[in-house]
């Protein structure tokens, strides 16, 4: 409440896995199937984390984090080297070449979407108005 938003990007959300991993052969999977695996996920104060963790307890588990970290790209660089599940969205994944690497989806879908936000009743600078409409123009 009291804050407007501009959704920018979409993407979804994927499981990230070596080849060899056994997801990997998987066209989709369900979040429960994370049970069996450690994670890598963005930090707690991410909201994709936030999200990730209440999807699990929704499914009736506590996910095993491994590890948290405020970039994606070690995220899916430490899941290429081991067996650990890096969760990210699918268009992060698709900006670089991660070779023996492979996007997993969600069955039932997880959308991620960028958003710029910013409170109704403050005051907003011609500069700040004109910086908005640049990012808007770039993104849509």
């Amino acid at each position: 409440e009291g804050i407007e938003e501009i959704p920018l990007f979409t993407s979804d959300m994927v499981a990230v896995v070596r080849d060899s991993h056994k997801l990997s052969s998987c066209p989709s999977i369900e979040i429960e199937t994370l049970k069996e695996y450690p994670l890598c996920i963005l930090q707690e104060n991410y909201l994709m984390a936030q999200q990730m963790i209440i999807k699990c307890h929704q499914a009736g588990f506590t996910p095993n984090i491994s590890c948290s970290n405020s970039n994606c790209d070690f995220l899916i660089k430490l899941s290429q080297s081991s067996d650990q599940v890096a969760i990210v969205p699918r268009a992060i994944f698709l900006e670089k070449q991660y070779d023996g690497m492979k996007a997993v989806p969600f069955s039932n879908g997880w959308p991620w979407i960028l958003c710029m936000g910013w409170k109704k009743d403050n005051y907003m600078s011609y500069a700040t108005k004109k910086l908005r409409a640049k990012i808007v123009e770039q993104f849509l």
